[in-house]
């Protein structure tokens, strides 16, 4: 179980919040979050300090991925904007950067926000030029301009070739692409290079969806879920025990997210508390369901 939170200080910002990390907590954070426990990498984090109250690029950088998922999304988002700020020439602040500019203003924002910075990178390694790349190419699919999205990720592909997160990438472009047989089959070329890559697990159990083979999806994720350290994983758990009635089964896939999301935030929380409802109420259970809603 994690840990109880700290007391914060009013404003995460200003000088007396900031607090400068060793690369050897970043590492531990790092192995625990490569092998799919998100929950462990937290608690390991909080043994120095809360990650809400880190400083320096690359562990704000962590520390936005660790409130990414750990039901804090606005954070991470401004943890990576924060990171980026520090140093605009870092190509890692630069791609989380992009990401939370997408996920806050569109595509059409985070194309320009890449086109305006990306020059200023000037010495970034291979695997970081492929992920700039491939997260053009992502924006590409979303603006449906598939053959330069396919191009891009082709591009990416070469230069990091065995990266399950460029095979997610591409299961994405392939997806938008109405692409699904191809979408799967780069969805599990991931998950064949990490069995415990989480992003992985979501590709292939939404390719599998649209697939109409469902089941399948199901037992995948279910398998993960308790393998893993993901409420991502449970959350999408639910939606397919609610789907089959099993409305007890949901309410614990939604219990089991609330666990392994120790930064929840407000919006968050009150979503969550507004699916249990629906749940409760479904299954018949007044009174949990008032009590929720």
């Amino acid at each position: 179980m994690s840990k109880s939170l700290p007391t914060l200080p009013m404003s995460m910002d200003g000088p007396e919040a900031r607090r400068p990390v060793p690369e050897a907590v970043l590492a531990r954070v790092q192995k625990l979050y490569d092998q799919g426990l998100a929950l462990a990498a937290y608690e390991e984090a909080l043994r120095y300090a809360d990650p809400r109250l880190w400083d320096g690029v690359r562990a704000l950088v962590w520390a936005s991925r660790l409130a990414s998922n750990l039901g804090a999304p606005r954070l991470g988002n401004a943890r990576a904007l924060r990171a980026f700020r520090q140093d605009p020439a870092d190509a890692e602040a630069l791609f989380y950067a992009a990401g939370a500019v997408l996920n806050g203003k569109g595509p059409l924002a985070a194309l320009r926000f890449l086109d305006r910075n990306e020059p200023k990178v000037a010495a970034a390694s291979t695997e970081r030029r492929a992920d700039l790349v491939a997260f053009r190419a992502r924006l590409m699919a979303l603006f449906r301009d598939f053959d330069k999205a396919e191009r891009l990720i082709g591009e990416a592909t070469r230069m990091c070739p065995d990266s399950p997160w460029l095979q997610v990438e591409y299961s994405f472009i392939l997806r938008s692409a109405d692409r699904y047989e191809e979408s799967l089959a780069a969805a599990q070329h991931a998950l064949a290079m990490n069995a415990r890559y989480r992003p992985a697990v979501q590709a292939v159990a939404q390719a599998l969806n649209i697939l109409g083979r469902g089941g399948e999806a199901y037992e995948l994720l279910e398998r993960s879920a308790k393998e893993l350290e993901s409420g991502a994983l449970w959350l999408a758990l639910s939606e397919h025990r609610a789907e089959r009635d099993d409305f007890a089964g949901a309410d614990a896939g939604y219990a089991e997210y609330a666990r392994l999301a120790p930064m929840m935030e407000p919006g968050i929380a009150r979503w969550l508390a507004g699916a249990r409802a629906k749940i409760a109420y479904l299954a018949g259970d007044r009174r949990k369901a008032a009590d929720c809603a």
